[in-house]
């Protein structure tokens, strides 16, 4: 307490009786304001008045902290949860605060990935003793993280035409939510792989590639590129001759089928007997090979003979001269 009035350089110990206190202030639990008033003291050479005081109680913080949460993008929120802290005395829960603690966020499945605050809310401190404060790590406590999103090649197939594959056959999409479609991603669609200027017969990958999306965790999943064989005919033409006694036959088999710039090497063709007459078969002969740089593998090759030869009997040897 201050004093005001003491004079010849007195002070208060001059002053008879024992300081004590008395108003409102006495016994005061409850945040608000309460009078504080003195009493007790007496001088014979003064005419003593008390000025009460004010005793302020100011209410206690009690801090809402929210538990860390997460979810994808596109789902509803977890069950949130938290804390409440910051109780005095004896105090809990149950005997300061009227209500039920609950936790709450202003997100949506729409809303885009990120950090979002947590509210706890839903509490009246009892008799104003506490005013009731969000945790600082609240305004971040709910993170939303990218929904998984697959996108696939679509498989493509192709006969074999010596031309280099380039491109794709269009892709699949597994995971769009919120019925959102391939329109909310960035970037232009591509591929890589294997299958890029594959030439050959044969399997190959086709790799989706060049999309994002800060809403989705994109991976890409390969699909089968399958140039098939093409289709190869040789055949033997069909081919006359004057009997010689072997089984030589001219011209050479006809091809059909080639893609290119490939070839055959080596062909050639024979009768399958030597003997006179006609309706007799000419057969491709072996040693013959694809040329296509692939061993031959681009190809399915099929030979056929021809039952169109003919070997004719020889001219009969010329009657003797007479002698």
């Amino acid at each position: 307490m201050s004093y005001s009035g003491f004079v010849n350089g007195e002070s208060a110990s001059s002053l008879g009786g024992a300081l004590s206190y008395g108003g409102t202030a006495q016994g005061a639990v409850n945040a608000g304001s309460y009078t504080l008033s003195a009493q007790g003291l007496s001088a014979a050479n003064y005419a003593i008045s008390y000025v009460p005081g004010t005793l302020t109680v100011n209410p206690a913080t009690l801090t809402v902290s929210a538990g860390a949460a997460s979810r994808l993008y596109g789902a509803a929120d977890p069950v949130l949860m938290g804390s409440i802290s910051g109780f005095v005395g004896g105090d809990t829960l149950a005997s300061a605060t009227t209500g039920s603690l609950q936790f709450s966020s202003a997100t949506t499945a729409a809303t885009p990935v990120g950090h979002y605050a947590v509210t706890g809310g839903g509490l009246t401190a009892n008799g104003g003793n506490y005013v009731i404060v969000q945790a600082p790590g609240n305004a971040t406590a709910l993170s939303i993280t990218p929904a998984p999103l697959t996108i696939t090649a679509n498989g493509a197939s192709k006969g074999y035409d010596a031309l280099a594959f380039a491109g794709g056959n269009g892709v699949t999409y597994s995971g769009f939510v919120n019925g959102e479609t391939s329109s909310v991603l960035s970037g232009t669609l591509s591929y890589g792989g294997s299958a890029q200027g594959a030439v050959n017969a044969g399997s190959y990958g086709i790799l989706p590639q060049g999309l994002s999306s800060g809403n989705y965790a994109v991976s890409f999943a390969p699909g089968l590129l399958t140039v098939t064989p093409a289709s190869l005919l040789i055949a033997a033409t069909p081919v006359s001759k004057t009997y010689d006694g072997t089984m030589s036959a001219s011209g050479s088999p006809t091809v059909t089928g080639l893609m290119g710039s490939d070839s055959v090497s080596g062909l050639g063709q024979a009768f399958t007997d030597s003997s006179v007459g006609s309706g007799k078969t000419v057969a491709v002969q072996s040693g013959w090979a694809v040329q296509d740089g692939n061993g031959g593998n681009n190809y399915v090759v099929t030979v056929a003979s021809s039952n169109s030869g003919v070997i004719n009997a020889p001219a009969p040897a010329p009657a003797p001269a007479p002698a």
